[in-house]
């Protein structure tokens, strides 16, 4: 997660030097040595302060736990997002045995705990975030639908199917 955060704040840095540099050179009619160096220089900094605090939300994300229930088994879980309405919650996914659990980090204005039994779950699909991004993960339920971002969606997908599956096959 280290990496992932740098390299984040790389990502970020660049994207904001190239904006700078373009925002004030058209500002000012022209490009110079100084303000292209204030370009590089500012996002460098931002770049950095956000790689930083990435890092932070990665590690705070990991540490997230949540109460198991008795007969119930941790499969899978990993940092994600939730949608509701027009934010995007961070936290952490849990796939047990019987649940999908979505835990917030204390780093959102929404904090909150999302549970659904897996027998509530009619399908799972994957999605595109920004519609280019394949890392969301749809979750269809008979009245509702719940939308996470999370690494690997394929993976959250075959896990949900092949616990149901099983479920399934014991009743």
């Amino acid at each position: 997660m280290k990496n992932n955060a740098l390299l984040l704040g790389v990502v970020f840095g660049t994207i904001m030097a190239i904006s700078l540099i373009t925002i004030i050179s058209i500002e000012a009619s022209h490009i110079s040595m100084k303000i292209i160096v204030s370009g590089i220089i500012g996002a460098s900094v931002g770049g950095l302060v956000f790689g930083i605090f990435m890092q932070y939300i990665f590690k705070s994300g990991n540490k997230i736990q949540i109460e198991i229930r008795e007969d119930e088994n941790i499969i899978k879980e990993g940092l994600a997002s939730h949608k509701i309405k027009i934010e995007n919650v961070g936290g952490k996914l849990f796939l047990t045995n019987k649940r999908l659990v979505f835990k917030s980090h204390k780093i959102n204005i929404q904090k909150h705990i999302f549970e659904l039994e897996l027998s509530k779950i009619n399908d799972c699909v994957k999605f595109k975030t920004f519609g280019i991004i394949s890392n969301g993960l749809k979750i269809n339920t008979n009245n509702k639908i719940e939308k996470f971002i999370v690494n690997k969606p394929n993976e959250w997908i075959t896990q949900i199917e092949k616990i149901k599956n099983t479920t399934q096959q014991k009743i």
